[in-house]
């Protein structure tokens, strides 16, 4: 998409939201609140509030704690991987690591909330490894962890068209950290005003304007609405099928939506998809998507799947490569070669699928959870790797490495803002 077309979007979208947002500002958060709970004291040294006030993280942690030991009680071993419904219009996840329990209470589960607890938990053990056996903490001690852990959930909400849904506001906070020329930008006279906007009205870098608002965002003092940018990947998160597409259509979204909804598969970007449909209002659709997201009807592809992918975009650029130097015959061979060496240790290599242009397809199910994408990265990392042996041997290891690491190359380029989140 050209930058014409992006900015005519840009517009569309905040003209669009000032009549519907008012209709879903309802739900600016699927999740609820975080704790990490050490295992072995029963303390929560750390936790966050995403929604002030929605759940008490000490009540949650009690109860945590009760079903982790009914749990063993009942199947013999420690469960540190679970989720179960809480409340009325909440679910916990919790993930376990070495020594301690990440808990997330959400409204709707979704992998890619799975992904990102799994995330703070092992940064979490990784910095505060000397504190497993701590009862009393000081102060101040987990304020770079803050960070990370606002960077994690936050700033992945804030694309260049996230709206800022109440700039009166967002002026008096942007003024409490010196930005006093903001009242002669008429920002605040303003309504839905995209990050992208605002940076150009404030005359600063985007980036800093992003940081600015995911720290102000961080504590509860606004309300944004996340709008997807192009190159988002998007899928139905579990069991949200039966409400969106109900014949009663609880959710009233606009029709070209639903088509979008309906292309959603976790690997194409929101951009391709709305274009397969021929999506005329798209700013009306990027908005009700942005919701549906805030709201975990629909979720973001998780770097776990990120990576399943760019794994696969490895494979097929190698497998190409093989085809064209030794013939598609000899590279299919390659590719049933590989398969059954590794079949009855990494069973997830029987979900690859060879197309008949030599590109590889490995078959997913959305409920795949990070654990299972993982298993499935590293058996398609085994069969590249068995793949280079095989081209070693028929043509020499200085070819097999030229392809090997052109293959790589391509695909570094294609995917490098996919796995961003990898710096973090």
């Amino acid at each position: 998409m050209d930058n014409s077309t992006e900015n005519e979007d840009q517009s569309r979208v905040r003209v669009n939201s000032e009549s519907d947002t008012a209709d879903r500002s309802e739900s600016f958060s699927n999740e609820r609140v975080l704790f990490i709970l050490n295992r072995f004291t029963g303390v929560a040294p750390y936790s966050h509030e995403f929604v002030p006030n929605s759940e008490d993280p000490q009540m949650l942690s009690g109860f945590i704690s009760a079903m982790g030991n009914f749990m063993g009680e009942v199947t013999g071993t420690e469960e540190v991987q679970w989720k179960t419904v809480y409340g009325a219009d909440s679910s916990i996840l919790v993930e376990g690591g070495d020594w301690t329990l990440g808990v997330l209470a959400v409204g709707r589960e979704t992998t890619e909330s799975r992904s990102r607890l799994r995330r703070v938990v092992g940064e979490f053990e990784e910095s505060f490894a000397y504190l497993r056996d701590a009862s009393a903490f000081r102060g101040g001690i987990y304020d770079e962890f803050d960070t990370y852990v606002r960077r994690v959930f936050i700033d992945s909400k804030l694309s260049n068209r996230t709206l800022l849904i109440d700039p009166a506001g967002w002026a008096a906070e942007f003024r409490k950290v010196g930005e006093s020329e903001i009242d002669a930008t008429g920002f605040s006279d303003l309504s839905n005003i995209s990050i992208e906007e605002t940076a150009r009205l404030l005359q600063k870098p985007l980036s800093y304007v992003k940081d600015l608002i995911s720290s102000i965002a961080w504590f509860q003092r606004l309300q944004i609405t996340y709008v997807p940018p192009d190159n988002e990947m998007l899928a139905l998160s579990e069991g949200s099928s039966s409400v969106i597409f109900s014949r009663k259509s609880p959710l009233n979204l606009n029709t070209s939506t639903l088509m979008v909804i309906g292309a959603l598969d976790g690997r194409s970007t929101v951009s391709s998809v709305m274009n397969a449909v021929a999506v005329k209002n798209k700013g009306i659709v990027l908005l009700e998507l942005g919701s549906l997201i805030n709201s975990g009807y629909i979720q973001r592809t998780s770097l776990e799947r990120r990576l399943v992918l760019f794994n696969e975009c490895i494979l097929s650029e190698l497998m190409e490569s093989c085809a064209r130097e030794l013939g598609p015959w000899k590279a299919k061979q390659y590719l049933l070669w590989a398969i059954s060496a590794v079949i009855k240790q990494n069973p997830w290599v029987a979900r690859l699928r060879l197309t008949k242009t030599n590109r590889v397809i490995i078959v997913l199910e959305d409920y795949y959870g990070p654990e299972e994408l993982d298993e499935i990265c590293t058996t398609m990392d085994k069969v590249a790797n068995l793949i280079e042996i095989y081209l070693t041997k028929d043509r020499g290891k200085t070819t097999a490495q030229r392809i090997t690491s052109d293959a790589k190359r391509r695909c570094n380029r294609k995917w490098s803002d996919y796995l961003i989140d990898l710096a973090f």
